[in-house]
């Protein structure tokens, strides 16, 4: 594997951003691209600071642009700041 291949995949997110139907869709997401890489998710509250939660070895992904696709086209272009 390549360094940036087992980097880990974190969604940044303003924490309003957080619905049920987008989780739910994002548990879809995560399922069709399993790999080795780390998921996490980063919110961001009001004041602007971050809380990030590590999805866990259940949920880890293959880094590829399909994946990132989907991620962005759920949550819009600015919520994969490393992709």
């Amino acid at each position: 594997l390549e360094a940036e291949d087992a980097q880990p995949v974190t969604i940044v997110l303003p924490l309003q951003a957080l619905e049920k139907s987008r989780i739910k869709e994002l548990e879809n997401i995560v399922t069709r691209h399993p790999g080795c890489c780390e998921m996490n998710l980063a919110l961001i509250d009001s004041r602007g600071c971050a809380k990030v939660l590590s999805f866990g070895d259940r949920f880890r992904v293959k880094r590829d642009t399909s994946l990132f696709a989907e991620i962005k086209i759920l949550f819009g272009p600015n919520c994969l700041p490393s992709a």
